[in-house]
């Protein structure tokens, strides 16, 4: 599972948390299992002894005022800060830098980088191996410092890999239409990239 959040083309901010535990960062009450029953489906509402997130509970807060909500006060949160939306409309940009073909591992390793035009920051460089079908993470790297960031994903290795491209893998990491796409942290998704045949390292 994965946290979600894009702009869809109607402008509408779209969260998901890729988890129903997302509230139990914002609050302490909630059920949990601690220490484990002799019956796992007796939950119960109990005082979690950890405690709210606060990182979760002010992403909460920046999130809403993206979506134009704020609470009247935080007065009994004094380590939270109310948030303004973000003025950025303008969408990121992806550039892929290598794909290499591994032949030992069988696998197809796309190297790309990406930068926000908004003055925000890139928040994630999607992939799709089969022009825009299907889309995959990558991976943030960061080189020597914070501005030398690139982003890796690797397909071939994960039994999944067949599932999604099973009809353009051919085993060699020839026949791939490669593309990416960048999305910053305001939501705002960028245009596809494409990459140029030539530069496709793969065995012939």
């Amino acid at each position: 599972h994965s946290l979600t959040l894009y702009k869809a083309e109607s402008g509408a901010l779209v969260f998901g948390a890729g988890t129903v535990q997302w509230t139990w960062g914002l609050d302490s009450h909630h059920d949990i299992n601690d220490p484990p029953r002799a019956n796992m489906y007796d939950t119960r509402v109990e005082v979690d002894p950890i405690g709210p997130d606060l990182s979760i509970q002010q992403a909460t807060v920046n999130l809403l005022a993206d979506m134009g909500i704020q609470p009247e006060t935080l007065s009994c949160h004094p380590q939270l800060a109310k948030a303004q939306a973000s003025s950025d409309s303008q969408p990121p940009s992806a550039t892929i830098l290598e794909v290499d073909y591994n032949e030992k591992l069988g696998s197809v390793l796309v190297v790309s980088t990406g930068k926000d035009a908004g003055g925000g920051e890139v928040a994630m460089i999607e992939v799709s191996l089969n022009g825009g079908k299907r889309w995959h993470p990558s991976e943030r790297r960061v080189g020597n410092s914070d501005d030398d960031v690139i982003w890796e994903m690797e397909f071939g290795r994960n039994q999944w890999d067949q599932v999604d491209y099973g009809e353009t893998w051919d085993g060699t990491g020839c026949g791939l239409e490669v593309v990416v796409r960048a999305v910053d942290d305001s939501g705002n998704i960028g245009i596809i990239t494409k990459l140029d045949e030539a530069r496709m390292h793969c065995k012939l």
